[in-house]
């Protein structure tokens, strides 16, 4: 699974047809017990995002009972020359599609699998010190850029403001 889409809703005679986004993660929002890949260059993905799917929750409850627009996100960037389809930054992460601090705030270069016996075992590249330091300065940094991405999620409606917490 490449993401969750992010396409403008059907309606049609007062009924809701359809909503779905991208997101540039791993196809599961809880993290699915797995090893390190064999080179042992990858280790298992160690993001929480139910909580992000409890914000669309939401949405989509304000939309059918109040008529609230689902909160919109741009598709995932496409790149015919690359061998997943996917365009990336420079950090190896996808671009488009529902972004989130650890994709725009990178401490990791995160790829959909790491064992081809069990799809839903996404992984991720910690990057080092040094890349941290290079790319944020310092600690501080990198949480305020963090900070900054989810107060925007917030904004959005792809996160909630008490689920902050749990989601960092």
């Amino acid at each position: 699974m490449e993401g969750v889409r992010s396409s403008q809703p059907s309606v049609s005679a007062d009924r809701v047809t359809m909503a779905v986004w991208y997101w540039p993660l791993p196809p599961s929002a809880l993290p699915v017990m797995a090893k390190r890949d064999e080179s042992g260059d990858l280790e298992p993905y160690d993001k929480y995002n139910a909580p992000i799917l409890w914000a669309i929750w939401e949405a989509m409850y304000a939309w059918v009972d109040d008529g609230v627009p689902m909160p919109r996100a741009p598709r995932i960037t496409r790149d015919q020359g690359a061998s997943d389809g996917i365009a990336r930054d420079q950090h190896g992460n996808a671009l488009g599609g529902l972004r989130t601090p650890w994709v725009d705030v990178p401490d990791a270069r995160y790829v959909a699998r790491i064992s081809p016996g069990n799809p839903l075992a996404a992984g991720m590249r910690r990057f080092t010190d040094a890349e941290m330091q290079a790319w944020y300065g310092t600690r501080g940094e990198y949480e305020r850029r963090v900070r900054v991405h989810v107060d925007g999620m917030i904004r959005d409606r792809f996160l909630l403001p008490e689920d902050v917490e749990v989601f960092g």
